[in-house]
């Protein structure tokens, strides 16, 4: 078959995938919706341990319900809006305020319901399957286990996890090796929990990121598991990493707590 070439080309592209500005074929909403956004989430993650980031990241949720409304099956703007929803609840934790749990009842079933249709509109893109994880996540974290086991939310964090790392494993600095090491921890010993595994995995987090995506929160997760292989080594990088975290002078005062307390544990187990 011929190449296309010059204009020819040009005007097959835009016909494609829109000029910047205007509509995507198949939806009503434009770029400019996207970026607008991508922007506000952008922010409000800067300031997600204020009440003025906080405020950024529910005008980033409004903002993609509002483009919903003209395109319900816009597969970009379904995941942006589970995106927002999480970290909307997410900051609410971080600054500790007693309504968080309030919010993610209220937001992550309509969040959980949009990576779905998401993942059935693209199910070989990585976005829809990365968001929902870390939905569940928060959904386990809100509501314990069994409330996590009843609504079948397991498989889906394994089914999740798999297309991740056969989609794109680098997304969001590589997250997703660090999810898969931490699953393998977190699994109860009768569910096949794997500590060699999970460290296994953890390594090879460890040799491709630049924990740029929430260090705040991998860090944490990363010391946990670090200290629950009970080796020495381990147990004296996962100081490190709570070191790191602990350098860091923002405020977000229920990681704060979390690392301090997790620190302690530490320089116990270092001295035995």
């Amino acid at each position: 078959m011929m190449r296309l070439r010059g204009s020819v080309a040009a005007i097959l592209l835009l016909l494609l995938i829109g000029e910047k500005g205007a509509a995507v074929p198949g939806t009503s909403r434009n770029d400019e919706e996207l970026e607008r956004i991508d922007e506000l989430f952008g922010r409000a993650m800067e300031e997600n341990y204020s009440p003025e980031g906080r405020a950024i990241m529910a005008d980033s949720l409004a903002a993609c319900e509002h483009a919903l409304e003209a395109s319900p099956s816009d597969y970009g703007l379904l995941w942006r809006a589970a995106r927002s929803a999480m970290e909307l609840a997410e900051s609410a934790r971080i600054q500790k305020s007693r309504d968080w749990k309030e919010l993610c009842d209220s937001l992550l079933p309509a969040a959980l319901t949009r990576t779905e249709a998401a993942v059935a509109i693209e199910p070989k893109r990585v976005e829809a399957y990365f968001w929902q994880l870390q939905v569940i996540g928060l959904v386990y974290d809100a509501d314990g286990f069994a409330s996590f086991v009843s609504r079948g939310l397991p498989a889906k964090v394994r089914r999740d996890i798999d297309a991740c790392k056969a989609i794109d494993p680098s997304y969001m600095d590589y997250s997703i090796m660090l999810a898969d090491a931490v699953y393998y921890y977190s699994l109860p010993l009768l569910w096949g929990r794997d500590v060699t595994k999970a460290l296994a995995l953890y390594k090879e987090f460890e040799a491709h990121t630049g924990w740029s995506f929430e260090p705040y929160r991998q860090y944490l997760q990363a010391a946990n598991l670090l200290i629950g292989t009970k080796n020495p080594e381990n147990i004296a990088r996962a100081r490190e990493l709570l070191l790191r975290s602990l350098n860091d002078l923002t405020p977000r005062p229920y990681y704060r707590d979390l690392s301090e307390k997790l620190l302690a544990a530490v320089e116990r187990a270092l001295k035995q």
